[in-house]
């Protein structure tokens, strides 16, 4: 939530700046309480939903992080736990623009960027928003990818102690 409270305040500034083309103080902080609530409740939502998601899969994860460390897994464990990461950060990017979305429209709308009677959310919007379907596609790969380089780091650092003896 800290996270995007500090986002709110410095990148409404830069695209009401952007757009205006005008530092004024009136320009700037334009719309800055709906994107602070957009931001500080959708950064806390993305990493809340994705925590709960992933603690409610972890039994589907197969081998937990000590046995992956002692190299004691197979291969299906990487697949299951690429899975889990990806459809807890898929969830979490969905959970997140169903908040964002609604304080986004309001945003722009009070800075005159969108007509007064824009819907809330909106499907096509979904579709075809960077901050939509696109953000759902990528927070299930950018868990996936991150989940696959932990799982890296965990196997270099046993060959790693391997090598110098360490492990038995």
């Amino acid at each position: 939530a800290v996270g995007g409270a500090l986002y709110g305040v410095t990148a409404t500034p830069i695209a009401n700046y952007l757009r205006e083309g005008k530092a004024t103080a009136g320009v700037l902080t334009r719309g800055l309480g709906w994107t602070l609530v957009r931001d500080t409740g959708g950064f806390a939502l993305y990493f809340g939903v994705f925590t709960a998601i992933r603690g409610s899969l972890i039994q589907f994860e197969g081998a937990d992080n000590e046995a992956i460390m002692e190299g004691r897994y197979a291969w299906t464990d990487i697949a299951r736990r690429l899975c889990v990461s990806s459809l807890a950060g898929a969830g979490a990017a969905t959970f997140s623009y169903t908040w964002r979305s609604p304080f986004d429209t309001m945003y722009k709308r009070s800075c005159g960027y969108r007509p007064p009677d824009t819907p809330l959310l909106s499907w096509d919007r979904f579709i075809t928003s960077p901050r939509g379907i696109k953000a759902v596609l990528l927070g299930a790969a950018t868990w996936a990818a991150y989940e696959f380089s932990m799982l890296a780091v965990h196997r270099l650092h046993r060959h790693g102690r391997h090598l110098e003896g360490l492990d038995e």
